[in-house]
C-alpha cells in the first residue's frame, strides 16, 4: 500500500492519465476536423463535376442549335416551303438525309409545320408514312 501512496508512483501515473486524456481529446478533434474537411471537399468535387457536365451539355445544345439554324437557312428548305412540288420534295428529303448522316448526334432530321405535323423527314418520304 505504501507503494501506491508514494510520489514516485503518483506523479508518473497522473502524467500517464493526463497524457492519455489529452491524446484522446486531440485525436477526437483531429478526426472531427478531418471529417469535415473530407466532407467539404467531396461536396465541392461533386459540385465541380456537375458544373463540368452542365457546361458540356450547354455547349452540345448550343452546337445543335447552330446546326439547326444552318440547316434551316439552306435554300432548298425555303424553296420547298414556298412551292412544295415533287422535285423539291425529293431534293429536300435527300438534303435532310445528308444532314442526318453528317451529324453524328442526330437520329432523325425532319421538318414540321406549326401544328407539329411532319412535312419532311430524313428517313421516310411522305409516301412511306401514308
Amino acid at each position: 500500500m505504501r507503494r501506491f501512496n508514494s510520489l514516485a508512483f503518483k506523479v508518473p501515473a497522473i502524467l500517464c492519465i493526463v497524457t492519455t486524456i489529452l491524446i484522446t481529446i486531440l485525436l477526437i478533434i483531429s478526426l472531427t476536423i478531418a471529417g469535415k474537411g473530407i466532407s467539404k471537399s467531396r461536396f465541392e468535387g461533386f459540385e465541380t463535376t456537375v458544373r463540368g457536365y452542365s457546361s458540356v451539355f450547354d455547349a452540345w445544345f448550343r452546337t445543335q442549335s447552330y446546326l439547326l439554324e444552318t440547316y434551316a437557312s439552306v435554300p432548298i428548305v425555303g424553296e420547298y416551303l414556298a412551292y412544295k412540288d415533287d422535285t423539291r420534295t425529293d431534293r429536300l428529303n435527300a438534303t435532310l438525309k445528308t444532314f442526318r448522316e453528317k451529324n453524328a448526334c442526330s437520329i432523325n432530321v425532319g421538318i414540321v409545320d406549326n401544328n407539329g405535323i411532319i412535312i419532311a423527314d430524313s428517313d421516310y418520304s411522305k409516301t412511306d408514312r401514308n
